[in-house]
């Protein structure tokens, strides 16, 4: 190859020299800018706050088999779920951030009544009842069904034998 096949070859490279050195830049520039940029963990932000339940016999703070992780991924919220199982007084829920504190008794409607369907005037703490079908299958031959009742979280020890038990009826219905 001659001199002048060079250096017209050269003059040919050239512009691809240069294209491929600002290609080059530009990658080095933004590899830069993402390497600025704050990096965030792989696990959730979430709001450190302690939750405490006072007034309460037995309580429980619940967490779900299945929670999903970002569901309380925030700074400005935080959603825990609690069962108050046994209770003689209105439960309170205390919640504290750092230094910060704020108690707050437990609305009524969120804990369960003596009486779902009335008013009452003694509030029995959450009590309520449940339904056990003893078998799953009915035979049209026998058209029985049984059910056991019986009420749940009531502490018969602390109540008097007086207080009447909510009235039951059972509908069933041949699907």
């Amino acid at each position: 190859m001659c001199a002048s096949g060079i250096s017209n070859m050269g003059h040919l490279l050239s512009p691809l020299i240069l294209s491929l050195a600002a290609v080059f830049s530009k990658v080095t520039e933004s590899r830069g800018i993402l390497e600025s940029i704050q990096k965030f963990s792989l696990l959730p932000t979430y709001l450190p706050v302690t939750y405490r339940i006072h007034n309460a016999d037995v309580s429980f703070f619940l967490k779900e088999a299945n929670q999903d992780i970002m569901r309380n991924s925030s700074l400005q919220s935080r959603v825990e779920s609690f069962l108050i199982y046994k209770s003689k007084r209105p439960p309170v829920l205390n919640a504290s951030y750092g230094p910060f504190s704020i108690e707050q008794v437990v609305p009524q409607d969120l804990m369960l009544s003596s009486n779902p369907f009335g008013s009452t005037n003694k509030f029995s703490f959450n009590w309520k009842l449940q339904a056990f079908i003893m078998r799953d299958k009915i035979y049209p031959s026998k058209p029985k069904v049984q059910v056991l009742f019986y009420v749940v979280g009531r502490d018969w020890d602390d109540y008097s034998t007086t207080e009447q038990l909510p009235c039951l009826r059972v509908f069933a219905f041949r699907e």
